[in-house]
């Protein structure tokens, strides 16, 4: 028998289902109500709301553990017996884990562990973990004790739901933030298309009677070549103009288009966001606020950088960070633009922003403001730094 077993395997796709509140370590009343009656009802010594995460398993709700496990409040993920749970969507059982095949052996040898029952909890739409009951003596469990599970785990359900709503409301109001300097980039650039399109209207005027004057001399021999050639030169003159104004209009269309675009990726919710993509989109947002300091210099990484944060949540987040750190800027009249510098570790990337002579102090006000969005995504931390503003992505993989 072996001691860990990894039944689940890489599973990127259950990120987007955990939150901040969900995986914070503050004592859910709600919760720890459920696992006690877990535990009474059933009759085991342990119960747990156990949330199942890419490489560990988190005890959010507990009650009966040894103190070490409560100490700790999770294990590596392979030591498990809940991975199954998730795994299959269905409850599991085990009634003697020292003679079963299938069970990691480490929480029995080392705590004594030796019977269980386990069953979906549910968080947007995807398994998360389980409620389970856990006993020290090898046992069965009856149809109508896991039905009682069951039951009560849709009161975990409802928990984890009102949990995970706090965060996306969060989430919502960081990305209608970051839209703001996209629209005001699509209002200036929308706002001169009409004009030159009345412009290339009048350009076309002078070319036609230019047109209707030629095909008027060609029947009258006496019209004077002076009039041709004064009509010609005017004529000229507006497609000359009439072509500069669709050079304006294209490139101000193109502008429209890269913040609509951009705009886009603050709604997908896809996990395993490139980076590359993420800094191209918060830069597009950010046109028009950063313009007037100088725009934005950034600096990537060598090689392909996969973030385990949604494409929404990583654009929406660095989008209203260079907004308010080039707001802080225009504010005293600072130039030289923002600095956005990507440094990657073994499992990490920090994105270093800072921009000319801002004081120290902007950088920890900007982060202050950005602390309670980022807080509630689980791959996402805001480390402290006088020098610069810095966010760090759990990196994929």
């Amino acid at each position: 028998m072996k001691n860990s077993i990894d039944a689940l395997g890489r599973r990127p796709d259950r990120h987007v289902a955990f939150t901040g509140e969900m995986l914070s370590n503050a004592h859910d009343v709600e919760l720890q109500q459920i696992v006690y009656e877990a535990a009474e009802e059933l009759g085991t010594p342990i119960a747990l709301v156990n949330l199942i995460l890419e490489h560990n398993q988190f005890f959010k709700a507990h009650f009966g553990l040894p103190a070490a496990l409560e100490a700790a409040r999770g294990t590596t993920r392979d030591v498990s017996f809940c991975q199954y749970v998730v795994r299959d969507g269905k409850p599991f059982y085990v009634t003697d884990a020292k003679e079963d095949m299938r069970i990691p052996q480490h929480l029995v040898e080392h705590y004594g562990i030796r019977s269980y029952l386990g069953v979906p909890v549910i968080a947007n739409d995807i398994v998360v973990g389980s409620l389970c009951v856990i006993d020290t003596t090898p046992r069965s469990f009856t149809e109508q004790e896991e039905q009682a599970l069951l039951r009560l785990s849709e009161l975990v359900n409802a928990r984890l739901a009102i949990l995970s709503t706090s965060s996306r409301q969060k989430q919502v109001f960081l990305s209608n933030t970051a839209t703001a300097p996209a629209l005001q980039t699509i209002r200036q650039s929308a706002s001169p298309i009409q004009a030159l399109s009345d412009e290339g209207l009048l350009a076309t005027k002078s070319v036609a009677q230019f047109l209707r004057l030629v095909q008027y001399s060609l029947n009258d021999p006496t019209l004077s070549a002076e009039a041709i050639r004064q009509e010609l030169k005017s004529a000229q003159t507006a497609i000359d103009l009439c072509e500069n104004s669709w050079l304006e209009v294209s490139a101000s269309v193109l502008d429209v288009n890269d913040a609509l675009e951009a705009m886009e990726q603050l709604y997908d919710e896809q996990p395993d966001t490139q980076l590359h993509s993420v800094l191209e989109a918060s830069r597009d947002l950010t046109r028009q606020s950063t313009q007037s300091i100088g725009g934005i210099h950034i600096v990537e990484p060598d090689g392909d950088v996969t973030l385990v944060t949604t494409r929404a949540g990583a654009v929406a987040l660095l989008t209203n960070a260079l907004h308010q750190l080039a707001n802080a800027m225009g504010e005293l009249s600072l130039k030289g633009g923002l600095r956005v510098v990507s440094e990657k570790a073994a499992a990490y990337v920090d994105i270093q922003i800072s921009g000319g002579d801002l004081p120290q102090g902007i950088y920890n006000g900007v982060r202050e403001k950005l602390w309670a969005f980022a807080n509630s995504d689980p791959a996402l931390r805001l480390p402290p730094s006088d020098s610069a503003l810095i966010i760090r992505f759990l990196l994929a993989g």
